[in-house]
């Protein structure tokens, strides 16, 4: 991979992935909580907010490095979102689908990116049919919002802002805070509306404040930066052990990820870091990865509970070792899969389809070096 496609962004994709894919499979290893490792595991959930950082950041990135203007540029960075995202979770959503006439509704709200409801309390709001796809639903309002933001020309990024700033301040000024507010946000009848007012959303805020901070980066790095790097690294892993400021959840896991982020970046902009190729890797397959372990996890725990594994009780520890690595390694085989045969091939063509629109025509060498983002 080419250093102009952000090694560094691709390495945390991928450790936002394994997090997540951790945090999912603590139900087999045999750690308690309240041990050191399983301190780490219990909040590998916080994956998904270094997912929204990273996607505020990418949302920046693309969309000042576009040869594009106006409303085509727009256009232009809604098109290869929603390009990445569509085939394969379509795919995963329509295997999911079930056969009784609610799963059918519920089926194609999740194709449309729209929370299930369900009765079931923020951030998730029922989730999706593909149950990790609640996260794919704000990511879809996000690119909603930047892609209008392009009417307003150069004040797109504070039209985002100002956007996505109202909806989650507005409604506890008007009508209150509720319980849990910072982490669950409101829980409206209208679940679509929940969903934009829920404060993870600033995540995405933070994230295109990285991207800002990474355009203004030189190629030089002096003492004061080798300092934040390192504390920002340390703050990381002891923010993961024990969160300094939980009050909410972008300051718990956003701003932390966003700080080392920015650090890496920066450490790749002075060409003083070398990331290893399993993490780049592991960051192309981020995705599918996603996608993928949950429904492994389920199926590893079905065979076992079934054949070896009754009563409730905890798994044993090279029982529930075992489990774990065997689901990994069918993760990692399926990612691989998935990635190079539906993300790099059928996703790649109807990404390719719907950028050969006439308004698209132009730069296409220029357009090639932002596609792995």
């Amino acid at each position: 991979m080419k250093k102009n496609n952000l090694e560094s962004i691709q390495m945390f994709r991928g450790i936002a992935a394994l997090m997540v894919v951790v945090f999912h499979f603590r139900e087999v290893l045999p750690l308690s909580y309240d041990t050191f490792i399983g301190h780490f595991i219990i909040r590998g959930y916080s994956g998904v907010d270094m997912f929204f950082v990273i996607s505020g950041f990418i949302a920046y990135y693309t969309v000042e490095n576009s040869v594009y203007t106006g409303t085509r540029q727009g256009i232009y960075y809604f098109f290869k979102r929603i390009a990445k995202i569509i085939p394969l979770y379509f795919i995963f959503t329509l295997l999911s689908s079930g056969h009784t006439l609610d799963s059918f509704y519920q089926t194609l709200k999740s194709l449309m990116f729209i929370p299930l409801g369900l009765g079931r309390e923020g951030p998730m709001y029922g989730g999706a049919r593909v149950s990790q796809g609640w996260t794919l639903n704000y990511e879809m309002y996000f690119y909603l919002v930047v892609t209008l933001s392009f009417f307003f020309g150069k004040f797109k990024w504070w039209f985002t802002s100002i956007t996505i700033v109202s909806f989650v301040v507005i409604p506890p000024c008007v009508i209150g805070m509720p319980k849990n507010y910072a982490f669950e946000g409101f829980n409206f009848d209208n679940q679509y509306l929940s969903m934009i007012t829920n404060p993870i959303n600033i995540e995405f805020l933070i994230g295109i404040l990285v991207g800002f901070a990474h355009s203004r980066m030189n190629d030089k790095a002096n003492k004061a930066w080798y300092v934040l790097i390192i504390l920002s690294t340390i703050g990381y892993i002891a923010n993961l052990y024990s969160p300094f400021n939980f009050s909410f959840r972008a300051t718990a896991w956003a701003i932390p990820a966003a700080l080392i982020i920015v650090s890496f970046l920066k450490l790749e902009k002075t060409h003083k870091i070398k990331i290893p190729n399993i993490l780049i890797e592991t960051g192309n397959r981020s995705f599918s990865i996603y996608l993928v372990h949950a429904g492994v996890i389920g199926l590893i725990t079905k065979i076992a509970d079934h054949s070896f594994h009754k009563g409730g009780q905890e798994y044993h520890f090279m029982l529930g070792i075992s489990l774990f690595a065997i689901a990994f390694a069918i993760t990692w085989f399926i990612s691989g899969l998935t990635y190079n045969y539906i993300e790099r091939k059928v996703s790649s063509k109807f990404r390719n389809w719907l950028l050969s629109r006439d308004i698209f025509k132009a730069n296409v060498h220029h357009e090639s070096k932002l596609k792995a983002l």
